[in-house]
């Protein structure tokens, strides 16, 4: 009988079964295999390398997704390897969003920075407040002690807010809405103790207009109990509602808010924690309730206790019936193209060279801050601008957005600058104003408003993928250019929030050379994925 010839795949087989158990000996895999196990399909025949570069591109995409960060990983390089990663979220069959709020004011603190308006020369500055045109500068209104941008622990995105109060330097961070205030107000904020104060602690507060004894609605951990708590009052709550929920150290707790004041007797308040409601707490005053007009995050305790709060995601409302804002998670997107300008040749990059396809670069950094690259407006004109696009979203059930941009110019007497968001084809003034200021960059933080439903209702939707996707942002457009403006960074922060129905499945793709590793899994949060 003639020889048979073997299949030699077989062979290939038992080779890299012996490489892949050589390196994970030496330690080389414990480098790809920081996260969670992979549950991994090969789909090409491409040298081992090659695989282990695709496995630990598909290990950055589930840390990617896992830390809420919007669109694709970066390339990378691996073992001299150029990867690529995708993410890919896909609905349940079925899942509807919730309906679109009209948020007032977005911030997972995305920029890096804090940035307030009290004009103090100690701390960064943000644009005048309560409105420049009846268009609200945004950014924190002011701010009392240790107050810090920080890196850890966040909940989504890449920073989150640090209020840390001491037993002689209490701390918060405040901002007002914008003028007529409102009369109602919804909230939706997380906070995360690393260990409990022993003093009741105020995670928030919502300062109400009208009457003496409940001017001030606490959000407050209840030392006593250990279980969180909403009071009406005024320094410190006398009218108290606990929850039936215990504070945990370590762990992100989120909380709703609604406070109905609309000028009547009493003034009420519902409320969410952990997206389980609670027992309302209504309290009655001298006077009617008016308006809300300035929220908290962190306040000192009473008597004075070392103890810090971080908090992220934070979203506010004027329209009761936004209420509970839900599970809402804000990432940054930054831009990453030019689009159609009208004049460009009236701007500049920081060089002095001409605007061109990656200017975008010349304004994406995080933190922001930095004076040394930027986009100049060099001559003058009320139609003349430059767009900027920003990533897509995979997110189905988008909340809305906030447009933060860093500024600064060449001078201090008066000039002119604006910015104008289109998530439609018709845009809504972000800012538009004097940006004369030298050293540090100012900042202004605007919701963005789809112009195609009413620019004067701030943040009106419909808010959808097809909506952010198509977002951008044109500045300039002014007739004063002395001294020169310039913008130094522009940054989008989208909030968005899990589609009803239940989790999305994610599918990430890892990419090297000839090999591709798959991996997909229910969406879980910044918890470990069920691969």
């Amino acid at each position: 009988m003639p020889p048979t010839k073997r299949d030699e795949r077989g062979q290939s087989l038992v080779i890299v079964l012996s490489l892949i158990t050589l390196l994970f000996l030496l330690g080389s895999s414990l480098a790809v295999h920081a996260s969670v196990a992979l549950r991994t399909t090969r789909t090409s025949a491409g040298e081992g390398n090659d695989f282990y570069a695709a496995d630990a591109a598909t290990e950055l995409g589930i840390w990617w997704q896992r830390n809420g960060k919007a669109g694709n990983p970066p390339a990378q390089t691996i073992n001299g390897i150029t990867t690529s990663t995708t993410v890919t979220s896909t609905p349940v069959a079925g899942g509807t969003c919730p309906a679109s709020p009209t948020p007032d004011w977005i911030s997972g603190m995305e920029s890096g920075v804090f940035y307030k308006y009290v004009n103090n020369v100690t701390n960064v500055y943000t644009m005048p407040r309560p409105s420049d045109n009846g268009i609200p500068a945004g950014g924190w209104y002011d701010k009392g002690g240790d107050v810090t941008i920080v890196t850890t622990p966040v909940r989504t995105g890449t920073y989150a807010l640090r209020v840390h109060s001491t037993a002689s330097v209490g701390a918060y961070a405040a901002t007002r809405f914008a003028t007529p205030y409102p009369t109602s107000a919804v909230m939706r904020f997380s906070v995360r103790l690393d260990s409990l104060p022993t003093q009741d602690a105020d995670l928030a507060r919502l300062a109400v207009t009208g009457g003496t004894n409940y001017t001030v609605l606490h959000v407050f951990y209840k030392a006593t109990t250990q279980k969180y708590a909403l009071g009406w009052g005024w320094a410190n709550p006398t009218l108290v509602q606990e929850s039936t929920v215990t504070a945990t150290t370590g762990t992100w707790a989120s909380f709703d808010v609604r406070v109905s004041a609309n000028n009547q007797n009493p003034r009420t308040a519902d409320w969410y924690v952990n997206d389980i409601s609670q027992p309302s707490l209504s309290a009655t005053d001298t006077a009617n309730a008016t308006n809300v007009s300035t929220w908290y995050v962190g306040y000192p305790t009473q008597p004075a206790t070392d103890w810090t709060g971080y908090f992220d995601d934070i979203v506010l409302s004027r329209d009761p019936n936004d209420f509970p804002l839900g599970d809402i998670k804000i990432v940054p997107l930054s831009p990453n193209a030019m689009g159609t300008s009208n004049t460009p040749t009236n701007f500049q990059n920081d060089d002095g060279t001409a605007i061109n396809a990656n200017s975008w670069q010349r304004v994406d950094e995080i933190p922001m801050g930095s004076l040394t690259d930027y986009i100049k407006m060099v001559t003058a004109g009320q139609t003349s601008y430059i767009e900027f696009n920003f990533p897509d979203t995979t997110e189905t059930c988008p909340r809305g957005a906030s447009i933060v941009a860093a500024v600064h110019s060449a001078g201090t007497s008066a000039n002119g600058f604006a910015l104008v968001g289109y998530p439609s084809p018709i845009g809504c003034i972000l800012f538009g104003g004097d940006v004369s200021y030298t050293s540090p960059a100012w900042y202004t933080q605007s919701i963005l408003t789809n112009g195609a439903v009413n620019c004067a209702t701030l943040g009106a939707g419909p808010w959808t993928q097809a909506a952010i996707n198509s977002t951008t942002v044109r500045v300039g457009l002014t007739s004063d250019v002395n001294p020169v403006p310039y913008l130094d960074a522009l940054l989008m922060e989208l909030a968005y929030r899990p589609m009803n129905g239940g989790p999305a499945t994610i599918t990430i793709a890892g990419s090297a050379g000839g090999s591709t590793v798959n991996t997909s899994y229910s969406d879980a949060g910044a918890a470990a994925p069920t691969l």
